[in-house]
């Protein structure tokens, strides 16, 4: 079993959330942590997306650039191989943020295969913090040069 389910107080199980799923949402979603749900032998943990989001908080993306002859610049993302060129660090950093969620999708989209290519494995928490965005211009934020 779990250490956390063990630690923490137990867990739900799976029959009486279903007979109570309205005060099951309540607690995940206003209370203060995630819940543990055993099924026979399955366990898996509901969580707020607000905690979700305050969980993935340190997932940030580090792009390196260069200014280029005719000023402008070309970059890339440290923690997922994309590249781009741009006129201005701003345009780049939006041009590689609209890539990051074309990427997000594309991962979500795969998601078996993806979630097990050593290549990619480490990229999961990036890909969350970036589908958990509402705009482009939020998931342009999450990029530091």
């Amino acid at each position: 079993m779990v250490l956390m389910a063990k630690v923490l107080g137990s867990f739900q199980e799976a029959t009486r959330v279903r007979q109570s799923w309205g005060s099951f949402i309540d607690m995940v979603v206003h209370g203060s942590r995630p819940i543990v749900v055993k099924r026979n032998r399955d366990l898996f943990t509901a969580i707020s997306v607000d905690l979700l989001n305050e969980m993935l908080e340190p997932y940030e993306l580090a792009m390196v650039h260069h200014l280029e002859d005719d000023q402008s610049v070309t970059g890339a993302l440290q923690e997922i191989d994309l590249v781009g060129h741009a006129e201005s660090l701003d345009a780049l950093r939006l041009a590689l943020a609209r890539d990051l969620v074309d990427y997000a999708k594309e991962y979500w989209e795969n998601f078996d295969q993806y979630r097990h290519a050593p290549n990619r494995r480490a990229h999961l928490p990036h890909v969350l913090r970036v589908l958990l965005q509402p705009d482009v211009k939020h998931v342009a934020e999450l990029i530091h040069a």
